[in-house]
């Protein structure tokens, strides 16, 4: 018997072709190699799904949501507007707030307003002495009308003796002149005799104070955030 199958194996070798070529080994579609390189859907599915060194899948980023809102170094129309639109608010709620808004128009055209100026404008050349507003529109002197946001004003230049110099200067750099001494006259800003143009009885510098006279035998007390200090126009002949 065994001598028979021997037989048998032998013939059934001798039948089959002499060089058998071993089947390829299965590799997956997915990487599936070529030549020396591999295809571009083994990239595919990498890009497609990326994972870290644990299995775990990578989050992706979108290009398109990298917006101008998260970019720190993009500016913004919108917050140029804004801060505009708060620089005019600021205009509005400043200490000359009441001049802008020409609530004391029928007192500008007899009096003009004095006005200090910030030692920041033109460097502090202002600062040591008062200006005064065009009469009867202080938004209109003799170099035109006023830019938004500033009063025409003018003074004597004290370089040039008691030549006038004209200004525009913003009212952000203004505030209003407190009397310096008795007689003087000044436009009550606040309280119950707003918009009175009253004489000063009484001035008290360190205090910051003075008393108005409000009729010949009656005064009251005020600070020098209440009023401002006038002059009458002069009539010329």
């Amino acid at each position: 018997m065994l001598s028979f199958c021997e037989m048998r194996r032998r013939s059934y070798l001798a039948a089959q072709p002499r060089s058998i070529t071993p089947p390829p080994e299965k590799v997956p579609s997915s990487v599936a190699i070529t030549g020396t390189g591999t295809s571009t859907s083994m990239w595919t599915a990498w890009t497609s799904s990326p994972k870290d060194q644990a299995g775990n899948p990578l989050p992706s980023v979108n290009p398109n949501s990298l917006t101008t809102e998260s970019n720190p170094w993009t500016v913004n129309a919108n917050d140029t507007l804004d801060s505009i639109d708060a620089r005019t608010e600021k205009l509005k709620e400043g200490p000359l707030a009441w001049l802008m808004k020409k609530e004391f128009s029928s007192k500008l055209n007899t009096h003009h307003v004095m006005l200090k100026v910030s030692p920041s404008f033109m460097g502090g050349r202002l600062h040591n002495q008062f200006v005064s507003t065009a009469c009867p529109d202080p938004f209109l002197g003799l170099n035109g009308p006023a830019p938004d946001g500033c009063v025409a004003v003018f003074c004597s230049s004290n370089s040039a003796g008691t030549a006038i110099q004209h200004y525009h200067i913003p009212v952000t750099d203004l505030s209003p002149a407190p009397p310096r001494k008795k007689n003087q006259q000044c436009l009550v800003l606040d309280g119950s005799h707003r918009g009175s143009i009253c004489n000063v009885a009484k001035c008290n510098i360190k205090k910051n104070t003075m008393d108005i006279v409000i009729a010949p035998s009656t005064s009251i007390n005020l600070r020098f955030d209440q009023i401002c200090l006038v002059e009458q126009v002069r009539t010329t002949t």
